[in-house]
């Protein structure tokens, strides 16, 4: 599935549009990397492997790695902002928020987002059960499970136990289509905190344990198709070369 992140100033009327891979798109045109202006800068970190958009003016940090996990932190002024992602007040029972200055708590995250939509999203909150509706299965706890206190987050337990991840990650594997995906998405986001947490890298991926979709990335190189995870192939009359992503015409020999 595709996943865009926009990211909106209204204030100084600022607008940044955030694809797959390394799509960066300032005020509706494609912009090279790093990016500054007046009241935001953009850059890549090739480290974290992740695209980051910081406002100089109110102080908000965006982090996106490119497939699906975005963070968003305030560097300033906590206590002084409230919409959809809460009011960043470090208490989680209040995070439903309606418009308009409302003190109404909205009874699900469905009655939420109806509030939030625009105009012109087609999304019916309707057709969606309430999370307490989907029972997770014990083959959905024992994934989450697994991969969540694995071997590579050991440095994690201290600073950011994982039974609040592993709770969310069983519920999303209850409605998902792929579970080896949805996994993935939040071991994501559990690792990004993680390393926020100890102020270290951590080296948690690999070709077997939710492995990087580098297509997303310039195609990983491939000249031709690039398949998840990353490897490349050719169409057909052109064979893949030495390195791995070039192709080369295939040139037949007759007697």
């Amino acid at each position: 599935h595709l996943v865009y992140v926009s990211f909106f100033d209204i204030k100084n009327r600022v607008r940044v549009q955030l694809g797959q891979g390394l799509e960066v798109n300032f005020e509706g045109r494609s912009v090279p990397l790093p990016y500054n202006t007046e009241f935001v800068s953009i850059w890549y970190n090739h480290v974290k492997n992740q695209i980051y958009i910081y406002d100089h003016d109110v102080g908000v940090e965006v982090r996106w790695d490119g497939e699906s996990v975005v963070r968003i932190s305030r560097c300033s002024l906590p206590w002084q902002h409230q919409g959809l992602c809460g009011t960043f007040n470090s208490n989680d029972k209040d995070e439903l928020n309606l418009l308009k200055d409302t003190r109404l708590t909205p009874s699900s995250y469905q009655v939420m987002v109806e509030e939030w939509k625009l105009p012109s999203c087609g999304f019916n909150a309707e057709l969606y059960n309430d999370p307490a509706a989907c029972v997770p299965s014990q083959e959905d706890h024992a994934r989450c499970n697994v991969a969540l206190t694995d071997v590579k987050f050991s440095f994690c337990v201290t600073d950011l136990p994982a039974i609040h991840f592993i709770d969310r990650c069983e519920k999303d594997l209850c409605r998902c289509a792929d579970d080896e995906e949805c996994k993935c998405e939040i071991v994501s986001a559990y690792a990004q905190m993680c390393e926020d947490a100890i102020e270290s890298d951590l080296n948690w991926r690999s070709a077997d344990f939710c492995p990087r979709n580098m297509c997303l990335f310039d195609n990983n190189g491939c000249k031709h198709t690039c398949t998840p995870p990353g490897v490349c192939s050719c169409d057909p009359g052109f064979a893949l070369g030495s390195d791995g992503k070039s192709c080369l015409v295939e040139i037949k020999a007759y007697n």
